[in-house]
């Protein structure tokens, strides 16, 4: 039988996170130290007074964003592995699969690990309740460790960094707060000298991302991004937005005035006419007609639907699904604004996949159109605006589950899966691609919302 000793525990009230580090580093302890408070929880594993792993790096979506916002990884790739995770390599390590795929090499993944548990360390610096317990552990399996953390050093950039920080969170309370630039001086352009990480940081300010979405991108860790926001914030370079008018900002006929680098050279003013993004026989209402009350014995019109790409018809499945839900007697609630619901939706989803923030809301629905004109411009879906596409595919998907979720919720599966099966019914089968021809909505949404 595994044998544990009990060395320490107590509260954060009587020792606080450095102390009970400063001890473990001091005495070369080998073992776990959990910390919780509330609902989080978090166990970091110390090998001989070394910081060696953490629960917090068992979060597979964290890491892998973190892999893909830092250039190591595309973000198909990293849905792809997910994937794999959930079946075939059910149990193991994200950073495990990546290694042994060659996808990544050692020395990136170390670099990100440790800037993921440093950053979640310094948080608990903060913490002045809450419970500890060191269990002592002499068979800690060494054979996945890929980072390793001096405490000492930890604990002196912690102390640095704790006066600091109480003076930063007086301008930035927490994740949520969206801000947007303003008062630019006239002669401030590229000649501006900006340390490469500030100029980088206020690419991602535009009135839509909200700061945790900017940490997550920038790949600097908490602590610096939102020093670096603090910075624009003395200045008065930025001011925090209002979130009714962050909302706004994703409610829009054409794609945002801070739209992603790579699409710049694809817009340009010789670029020839534009077809329509997609034919479409249906109606706004996309297939809402299928839940009226009609009679038995009429039959229903095929209908042609051509997208540029499978974007498009994502698109008009996610508008189709959503419109058909809210006509539905108990999917709406009274009191909130269903008809604001998408938009909220989908601003929430773009912090986490933010190079898709040229996809908006407009008349109350996902507008793809402005990314499918540019890539029906390029003829196919080119190398400059890959990782647009990527992302936009990977928050449709997202924002498909929620809304399915959300109908399950609130009618039942049965009734979610006969919605949902109903609209796939009919009008899947014709559907024409200009691009993608391979690709299957109907096998798509029934994988991803496993009906």
């Amino acid at each position: 039988m595994q044998r544990k000793e009990m060395e320490l525990e107590g509260s954060l009230r009587s020792f606080t996170v450095p102390d009970i580090l400063q001890f473990l580093a001091n005495a070369k302890m080998t073992g776990t130290l959990s910390i919780w408070r509330e609902e989080y929880h978090i166990d970091l594993v110390i090998r001989e007074g070394k910081i060696v792993n953490s629960s917090a790096l068992n979060r597979p979506r964290k890491l892998g964003d973190m892999l893909v916002y830092r250039g190591f990884l595309k973000r198909l790739e990293l849905m792809e592995v997910l994937g794999a995770q959930k079946n075939l390599d059910r149990g193991r390590l994200l950073g495990q699969i990546l290694l042994e795929r060659e996808m990544i090499n050692k020395n990136a993944l170390r670099d990100v690990l440790k800037l993921q548990l440093e950053d979640e360390i310094w948080e608990l610096f903060s913490w002045q309740d809450g419970q500890f317990k060191f269990e002592h552990r002499k068979d800690i399996d060494t054979s996945n460790i890929v980072v390793e953390i001096d405490i000492e050093p930890l604990l002196i950039e912690g102390s640095r960094r704790q006066d600091e920080w109480a003076r930063i969170i007086k301008s930035i309370p927490g994740n949520e707060v969206v801000f947007a630039i303003q008062n630019v001086p006239e002669n401030f352009d590229n000649a501006t000298k900006l340390p490469e990480n500030e100029w980088m940081i206020l690419s991602l300010i535009n009135g839509i991302f909200n700061v945790g979405s900017i940490v997550d991108r920038s790949g600097l860790g908490k602590f610096e991004t939102y020093r670096i926001l603090n910075t624009f914030i003395s200045s008065g370079m930025i001011k925090e937005k209002s979130p009714e008018k962050a909302l706004r900002e994703v409610m829009r006929d054409s794609a945002p005035t801070g739209v992603v680098s790579s699409l710049k050279n694809v817009l340009t003013q010789d670029s020839p006419a534009t077809e329509s993004m997609a034919t479409v026989s249906a109606s706004r209402k996309g297939f809402s007609s299928l839940f009226s009350r009609s009679k038995p014995t009429r039959e229903r019109t095929s209908i042609q639907l051509e997208f540029i790409s499978p974007l498009g018809a994502i698109a008009f499945f996610v508008n189709s699904f959503f419109e058909t839900l809210i006509t539905i007697e108990g999917f709406q609630r009274s009191g909130k604004q269903e008809d604001r619901m998408l938009c909220s939706l989908w601003k929430n989803t773009l912090m986490q996949f933010p190079k898709a923030d040229i996809i908006c809301i407009s008349n109350g629905r996902i507008n793809v159109k402005p990314l499918e004109l540019i890539i029906q411009w390029e003829n196919d879906i080119s190398k400059a605006i890959h990782e647009c596409f990527d992302d936009s595919y990977a928050a449709l998907m997202q924002l498909t589950q929620i809304i399915y979720h959300i109908a399950v919720e609130r009618l039942g599966d049965k009734m979610a899966t006969r919605i949902t099966a109903g609209l796939l019914q009919d009008f899947i089968a014709n559907i024409k691609f200009k691009h993608a021809k391979s690709f299957e909505l109907r096998s798509w949404i029934q994988e991803i919302l496993k009906i």
